[in-house]
């Protein structure tokens, strides 16, 4: 999902621990009976787990874990790229399309020449300018 994990729904969550591995599958009747969504699996634990959801392979709930883990830590950072800033600023600064690489490129070039000009059309530029030949 393209939000981030704490605001999946039971079927965005049912569909992530399908997406860790066939082996993994057996459980979805239970995060499905448990109404297990995207805040509940992010605090999940080895414990609930293993009580709560009866997943006793160690292996299973390791890699459930460690899934996890991962979702934690884009969670982090998407809180650290969002703070104060709204998301479509966000998306155009971190994904510009051509158009507005081409409009910010042509902007540097045009504050470069009216730098250059302004050197040397000033009195002092151009003094420098004839002194050189």
């Amino acid at each position: 999902s393209s939000y981030p994990a704490a605001r999946w729904t039971v079927t965005e969550t049912i569909n992530w621990l399908r997406s860790l591995g066939r082996t993994l599958r057996r459980y979805l009747p239970k995060f499905t009976a448990h109404k297990i969504d995207g805040s509940q699996l992010l605090s999940l634990d080895p414990q609930r787990l293993e009580h709560d959801l009866k997943i006793s392979n160690p292996i299973h709930r390791t890699r459930i874990l460690e899934g996890i883990d991962e979702l934690r830590r884009d969670l982090k950072h998407h809180h650290q790229a969002t703070r104060g800033a709204p998301a479509a600023a966000l998306r155009s600064a971190s994904e510009p399309n051509k158009q507005t690489r081409k409009t910010r490129s042509m902007g540097d070039v045009d504050l470069f020449n009216s730098i250059t000009v302004g050197i040397c059309a000033s009195p002092i530029g151009h003094r420098r300018h004839t002194r050189a030949h």
